[in-house]
């Protein structure tokens, strides 16, 4: 039957992963991607969908500096109890 593909590999290891798992270790391991390639190439698609993904923008957005007059307010202020949330 020859080597299947990493698809296979992967969909075999997420609807059933006991079977997958004690076929490879009984000796039936030409239907199943090899496993250290395939961790390799997950690490490496998983740390390229990161970066490409779900990294945020690189470039800082401007803030406007608070003036003093704002800061002397906000600490001059009457000071009341912050009351915690409920959960």
């Amino acid at each position: 039957m020859g080597n299947r593909s990493l698809l296979y590999s992967l969909w075999q290891l997420i609807w059933r992963p006991g079977y997958f798992i004690s076929d490879y270790i009984n000796g039936k391991r030409q239907v199943s991607f090899p496993p250290v390639k395939m961790l390799v190439l997950m690490g490496v698609a998983s740390v390229l969908m990161d970066k490409l993904l779900l990294a945020a923008p690189t470039t800082p957005s401007p803030q406007q500096p608070a003036s003093t007059s704002t800061l002397a307010r906000n600490t001059s202020s009457s000071k009341s109890p912050v009351k915690a949330p409920l959960f």
